[in-house]
C-alpha cells in the first residue's frame, strides 16, 4: 500500500475543499458540459488537493442527471475521486474511507448505499446520493 499522511495541515485543506465543493455545487448545465467531455473537474485547482504521499484528491457536488433524459435533474450527490501519482494501483479502501469521513460523506465505502467504480487504471471514484434520486 502507498504510504498516506493526513496531518493537520491535509485536514486544513480537505475542509476547504469540502467548503468549496458544498458552496459550489455543478448544475445540471455545468454536468452536461462534463458528459460533452469539455471539461474536467480534476483539472480545476478549486476542486483539486494533493495528500502525502503522491494522493490526488478530486471531490465535488453534482446534480445527477437521468441516463435516458440529460434535460432531467434528479437529486444531488457526493463525488470523490482518488488517484496515486504515477501508480496504475487503485487507491486502498481504507485510504478511500479516511478522505470520505473528512469529506462528509454519511455511509462506508463498503455499505452497499455508495457507489464505487474505477474507470481506468489507477482511480477509484465514489458517489454517494446526498438528496434521493427518486424525487
Amino acid at each position: 500500500m502507498q504510504a498516506f499522511i493526513i496531518g493537520e495541515e491535509t485536514k486544513r485543506e480537505l475542509a476547504q475543499l469540502k467548503q468549496t465543493a458544498e458552496s459550489n455545487p455543478f448544475s445540471a448545465a455545468a454536468m452536461r458540459e462534463r458528459i460533452k467531455g469539455t471539461w474536467r473537474s480534476g483539472d480545476d485547482v478549486l476542486y483539486t488537493c494533493f495528500v502525502p504521499i503522491d494522493y490526488k484528491v478530486v471531490f465535488t457536488i453534482e446534480t445527477a442527471l437521468e441516463a435516458g433524459d440529460l434535460e432531467k435533474a434528479h437529486g444531488m450527490y457526493r463525488h470523490l475521486s482518488v488517484s496515486i501519482k504515477g501508480r496504475k494501483k487503485v487507491p486502498h479502501p481504507a485510504v478511500c474511507q479516511e478522505l470520505m469521513n473528512e469529506l462528509g460523506f454519511v455511509h462506508k465505502i463498503d455499505s452497499g448505499i455508495c457507489q464505487v467504480w474505477s474507470e481506468k487504471e489507477g482511480v477509484i471514484n465514489i458517489v454517494e446520493f446526498i438528496t434521493d434520486p427518486n424525487l
